[in-house]
């Protein structure tokens, strides 16, 4: 991708290795596996646990069709009520926003064994290993958000030039929706770990509309600064939906009450 954008071959061969990229992953893989766990050919299919797999995970399939719209539907929401230079500096403060968000995918993936161990033996570590993970993001994602807050017009000249200075705003709000999506991704892989994907989804459906119904009413009135502050409400809100459904609600709670 650096060596497309240095020697400016535009963006079909941007295309190109996007569409490369995950055919190399998947070779990597199944040359990995064929080296340390056995041959392919050894593979057979089961319908049962295909059936099991697609039922299992169908709810965390469409939760991530639903989050990817609502995660990009303000820039489209801003083409439509504003213009295309709007986009821009939007989504310029927008990806410098979401740069650091693999770090909670990498913890996660990490120690997501642990939690399921902990979860099967023992409810009170189980509980105390959440407690410390979501403290752990939070205070990742606070400390980058306000280096973030205060040198936005810093950071924003440094990478892209002046012309995109009027994007600090957004980028001051946006960057604090981090907290959100750190508290949610401990949310969802405990929801996971309690057998409830089925929540997943109907809180990234709500998160979606809440999203969708704030740009509508904020965007005309205060143009990028108000999508960016509607993301921000939406993202900070999604965690604590989990609060909504009884099921949920009732392992939180007695979570929290074993850690009192």
């Amino acid at each position: 991708k650096i060596a497309i954008v240095s020697f400016n071959k535009g963006v079909l061969f941007l295309g190109a290795v996007l569409v490369i990229e995950p055919i190399l992953y998947a070779f990597f893989f199944l040359g990995y596996y064929s080296r340390f766990y056995g041959k392919i050919r050894q593979w057979r299919f089961k319908l049962d646990t295909a059936k099991r797999i697609i039922k299992e995970s169908a709810p965390l399939m469409f939760s991530t069709i639903f989050v990817l719209i609502y995660s990009r539907i303000d820039q489209v929401l801003l083409k439509n009520y504003i213009n295309t230079e709007a986009v821009g500096l939007y989504s310029s403060a927008v990806s410098l926003s979401e740069i650091w968000y693999f770090i909670p995918s990498i913890l996660m993936s990490t120690l997501l064994p642990s939690l399921v161990k902990s979860h099967a033996t023992d409810s009170l570590i189980f509980g105390k290993r959440i407690l410390k993970l979501t403290l752990l993001l939070v205070s990742i994602s606070s400390i980058i958000a306000l280096v973030g807050t205060l040198g936005a017009k810093t950071i924003l000249y440094i990478v892209y030039g002046s012309n995109f200075l009027d994007a600090h705003t957004v980028l001051q709000l946006y960057i604090w929706s981090g907290v959100g999506i750190s508290i949610g991704t401990v949310v969802i892989n405990y929801l996971i770990v309690e057998k409830l994907s089925s929540i997943v989804l109907y809180i990234s459906v709500i998160g979606m509309l809440i999203n969708i119904f704030l740009n509508i009413l904020l965007i005309p009135g205060y143009g990028i600064n108000g999508s960016a502050f509607a993301t921000l409400i939406s993202y900070s809100l999604s965690p604590f939906m989990v609060l909504l459904f009884r099921e949920s609600r009732v392992k939180v709670l007695n979570m929290f009450k074993l850690l009192v």
